[in-house]
């Protein structure tokens, strides 16, 4: 594990003295020039996002440690299998998502507002269309495809893993909906967000989990994961009929 951890550390370093390195000077260099006021302003608006990153990780990982608890490994090891299958659909949106959070945050910061908008529907939508191919060929060809790969029967697990792509699907979505959030600078909006869905989390993927085993623990993440998507898909609302109005009355 030290090994390994420690191989991982070097790779980083050596990608950041030999890529990074060459791509610093096209955004303005670097400058160790600052204050303690800068410092402290920056910390405090990276704060829930710091915390936000440890949130995520308990409703990523609660229904594996459920399973953990009620299951035996070999169950455990199913859902793991179908589990790897919820990040293929963020995996695919990522590639149109990314290259445009640039865009997105120059519209909303020329106040283009329409434009900016545009952008954010056209991802759900590419988000809708990767998620429904997902599911299709997850239905068709999902369970002989990975029972081959790793090995296991997955006969009976054809509804968990549709169930779990679904939740790859919102994943997307929330992912994408905080960084709109964050580009209009509510950061703190994405925490309450997280809290309120670890709180779900914790009490009902216990349940579903103990009670219907890898449908459950399936089911409990996806409506976690369901419920923080609506709950950024408001907030993000909020904020951007409040910011609008406010630009109004700017001009």
């Amino acid at each position: 594990m030290a090994i390994a951890l420690g191989a991982l550390a070097v790779t980083y370093l050596i990608v950041l003295c030999i890529v990074d390195s060459r791509l610093i000077g096209r955004f303005g260099g670097v400058s160790f020039h600052t204050t303690f006021m800068r410092q402290k302003g920056l910390l405090l608006e990276g704060l829930p996002l710091f915390v936000n990153a440890f949130l995520n990780a308990y409703i990523i990982n609660a229904s594996k440690y459920a399973l953990d608890k009620y299951y035996d490994s070999e169950t455990l090891g199913i859902f793991n299998v179908l589990y790897m299958m919820a990040f293929v659909v963020n995996m695919f949106a990522s590639f149109v998502l990314k290259p445009i959070i640039s865009v997105l945050a120059e519209k909303y910061v020329k106040q283009d507002i329409s434009g900016f908008v545009k952008l954010v529907v056209r991802q759900i939508v590419v988000i809708l269309l990767v998620t429904s191919v997902c599911i299709a060929g997850a239905w068709l060809l999902g369970v002989p495809v990975l029972g081959f790969l790793f090995g296991v029967d997955l006969t009976n697990y054809k509804g968990a893993l549709c169930v779990v792509l679904i939740s790859g699907g919102f994943t997307a979505l929330y992912q994408l909906l905080q960084y709109g959030i964050i580009i209009m600078r509510h950061q703190y909006s994405t925490f309450v967000c997280c809290g309120l869905t670890v709180v779900l989390t914790y009490l009902v993927t216990p349940v579903l989990t103990k009670r219907y085993a890898v449908m459950g623990a399936s089911a409990s993440y996806t409506i976690s994961i369901g419920f923080m998507s609506a709950l950024f898909l408001g907030f993000f609302i909020y904020h951007l009929q409040k910011d609008r109005k406010q630009m109004k009355h700017r001009d």
